[in-house]
């Protein structure tokens, strides 16, 4: 797992990484520029500040993720690979254009004989305090949340800056969570951001 960072600019741009949850201590700078790129090993193996282990979803994390702030435009990939040959992700940072309140939820279609560790997922971070967030999907029932007893909607999740959410579906658990989240609505009254996979 590695973050990947460069820039556009001629000059040099100073970055910080911030760890969610972290202390002043754990945070790291540095300086880039367009001639030096940097590659940064976030974990070698294993759950890490970046993976959440889908035992602990469902509920609100307050040590997952990473806010990075730099001085002038910065570009930041994070690339993995699951090991032994498997396959290999990447996640791209878009900055302020990732900020809103309304996002539709798109992943995979996982038709077909997905294996009992298939998931489907969606996750948000607050980026201000006191934010209050719904989930729901309008076109499926019956599908089956990890660590969740209920269906969606899911209301008035309150999350203050930094914090996330996360909702994973194992494909196996029911025909509808092959598909289930796509489309689903995340609306919030403050700014947030949204991965999915």
């Amino acid at each position: 797992q590695w973050f990947y960072i460069s820039t556009p600019i001629n000059g040099d741009v100073s970055f910080k990484i911030k760890p969610v949850g972290g202390t002043a201590d754990q945070e790291i700078s540095y300086i880039v520029n367009n001639s030096n790129p940097k590659k940064i090993e976030i974990a070698s193996s294993g759950y890490s500040q970046l993976f959440q282990d889908p035992s602990t979803t469902s509920t609100i994390t307050t040590d997952k993720g990473y806010i990075i702030e730099a001085q002038d435009v910065i570009y930041v990939s994070i690339r993995m690979n699951a090991g032994g040959n498997a396959q290999a992700g990447a996640l791209v940072s878009k900055g302020e254009n990732a900020l809103g309140t309304a996002f539709r939820i798109g992943t995979y279609d996982n038709q077909g004989s997905a294996g009992d560790n298939y998931l489907n997922f969606f996750s948000l971070m607050a980026t201000e305090d006191n934010t209050t967030v719904d989930l729901s999907s309008n076109n499926i029932s019956g599908l089956v949340i990890q660590n969740y007893s209920g269906q969606f909607p899911i209301e008035n999740i309150t999350l203050n800056r930094g914090e996330s959410y996360t909702v994973a579906l194992k494909v196996t658990d029911a025909n509808g969570n092959k598909d289930g989240l796509i489309g689903a609505l995340v609306s919030a009254d403050k700014n947030v951001v949204v991965n999915t996979g």
